[in-house]
């Protein structure tokens, strides 16, 4: 009997077998497991179909170290508070990628959580700061839209998402995975509240 309910999962595989968003070969839980080499080609073809169907790049749980560390600048003459903040928020090579309990999301909205994570981006601390550390002209930037909108007090998703055409130059069904993905992370972060169809921004 297998725990997994993909068609593929051998006998007693576990339920994480051949995740686009699970499987990692170099973390102790996948190196040590006997359905490694199995697990490995399936969820490289779900990692491909992910990325196809949602039009996301880079799903892959391999991170790579750039060769040379990137120093901020410390110019007090030209640094504000608010790009002082988006600093401490943005990537850094000798940070860790940022940890979410993704416990009860949805796998759409963990496969566009992913590539936050991937350019350690701490999307926790950015609601509870307050401050948007994403750039609107970047791969990223239907999180900037979304938290521009939050932070203004509160948003229909009908907004969000016209936003997001507009904005980002997204299709009609683009629009609408991101703005589902980016509700529910706000609202299971506790960053927002839904109140009679509308989002509003969490005291």
């Amino acid at each position: 009997m297998s725990w997994n309910p993909h068609k593929d999962a051998p006998d007693l595989a576990l339920a994480c077998f051949g995740s686009a968003v699970a499987h990692h070969p170099a973390s102790p839980e996948c190196s040590g497991c006997p359905y490694l080499a199995d697990c490995g080609s399936i969820a490289e073809a779900t990692r491909r179909r992910l990325e196809k169907e949602l039009g996301l790049d880079n799903l892959s749980p391999t991170i790579k170290k750039p060769k040379r560390a990137v120093t901020p600048s410390t110019s007090s003459a030209s640094a504000s508070p608010a790009s002082a903040k988006r600093e401490t928020l943005k990537k850094a090579d000798d940070k860790p990628m940022p940890a979410i309990n993704m416990t009860g999301l949805s796998v759409r909205t963990v496969a566009f959580v992913k590539p936050v994570l991937l350019a350690r981006i701490d999307i926790e601390a950015a609601l509870r700061l307050r401050t948007n550390p994403f750039s609107l002209g970047s791969s990223l930037g239907h999180w900037h839209v979304a938290l521009d909108m939050l932070f203004a007090g509160n948003f229909a998703r009908g907004d969000l998402i016209a936003a997001l055409q507009s904005r980002c130059g997204v299709d009609l069904a683009g629009a609408q995975a991101r703005a589902d993905a980016i509700i529910q992370l706000f609202i299971h972060l506790n960053a927002a509240v839904e109140r009679d169809g509308r989002i509003f921004l969490s005291e």
